[in-house]
């Protein structure tokens, strides 16, 4: 029997495939939207959102829905973040004992709260600190995967960016995934691909290019099809455009297998799917800011998006009121139910 870890990897190095995966975001990649997105016919591997490693150490209350994985537990990687060593192998060990197919550790989140605490990008300021890290966890793993997510760095500096990854790839990570932004540029921005080609030529193992696959056409520039050139990734991270379109995933996979024709998406039973998911897979609490967060890019549908979600956000924290918003809208408007991708 193959092991979790040699199914993702031979994905990832597999010429003829270039896996598709949906990116950690907080509030966002949480289990109810993963299981939307399979049931559109899902992707190759899926992220949690980020799980702090010291809360998973000290058994926090709600840990049990960040590391909730049902029954795409066999495809999914768990995104650890945090500062202390100590923290991180405890958190290790506690994923070890659910079923899952890998760990990630989140060396580019540049929130500002995430930078306070030394999470994310700060790891970036010091390549062999960081690979002390991954050496470290490396002989706990075994039979997963360990990769690390993270950026250009705190500025474009292409000898430290390189010494960074090379250091990673020496401590033992199986994969990395990129989104090439410097520290300050905001989530909007696409970055530059052209740094993905440049860690492709810099490591030997599976590069992951991520940022602003939004639909088929920027997909199509960044992995090389319709007569573009592509930059040399071995997959693909989608994060917001897959919350916004949770069939993306389904769509991008047709277009990879040659299948032109898109396909009629009706965005009320979308909306009606999503809530029923979030309230069984969701505690109570967590209801109002996740719908509110998937709201805020699905809002992106509709052609008066912005003054919906103006709507949205006057419910405050009641999630009934949220929905009464988009179901009213959807009721002024049956023109927009249905979308054509």
């Amino acid at each position: 029997m193959r092991t979790v870890m040699g199914t993702l990897l031979s994905d990832l190095k597999n010429p003829d495939k270039k896996p598709l995966l949906a990116a950690p975001l907080a509030e966002l990649s949480h289990l109810p939207l993963r299981l939307l997105i399979e049931e559109f016919g899902g992707c190759d591997w899926y992220f949690t959102e980020m799980i702090s490693a010291g809360a998973l150490r000290a058994a926090s209350p709600y840990e049990d829905f960040y590391t909730a994985a049902g029954s795409l537990a066999d495809r999914t990687v768990f995104q650890l973040a945090g500062s202390d060593p100590d923290a991180f192998e405890a958190a290790v060990g506690r994923l070890l004992e659910i079923p899952g197919a890998g760990i990630d550790i989140n060396m580019g989140c540049s929130a500002f709260t995430a930078v306070q605490k030394g999470w994310g990008i700060e790891w970036m300021r010091d390549p062999r600190r960081a690979a002390d890290l991954i050496a470290h966890l490396r002989p706990l793993i075994k039979d997963r995967t360990l990769s690390v997510k993270m950026r250009i760095g705190w500025s474009a500096d292409e000898g430290l960016f390189k010494e960074f990854a090379a250091a990673l790839e020496s401590a033992g990570v199986d994969f990395l995934t990129l989104n090439p932004q410097i520290k300050k540029e905001s989530r909007g921005r696409s970055g530059d691909w052209k740094w993905v080609k440049l860690l492709k030529e810099t490591v030997s193992v599976p590069v992951i290019g991520n940022g602003n696959i939004i639909d088929s056409e920027t997909f199509a520039f960044r992995a090389g099809l319709n007569g573009f050139p592509g930059f040399g990734a071995d997959g693909f991270m989608i994060g917001r455009g897959g919350v916004a379109r949770p069939w993306l995933f389904k769509r991008l996979s047709d277009l990879q297998n040659g299948a032109a024709a898109g396909f009629e998406v009706d965005l009320t039973a979308v909306f009606d799917r999503f809530t029923e998911l979030l309230r069984l897979y969701q505690p109570p609490e967590f209801y109002p800011s996740r719908l509110s967060r998937f709201l805020f890019y699905f809002c992106g549908n509709f052609r008066f998006g912005h003054r919906l979600f103006s709507e949205v956000k006057k419910a405050g924290r009641n999630g009934n009121e949220m929905e009464a918003a988009v179901r009213g809208y959807l009721n002024r408007h049956p023109e927009e139910r249905f979308s054509r991708i």
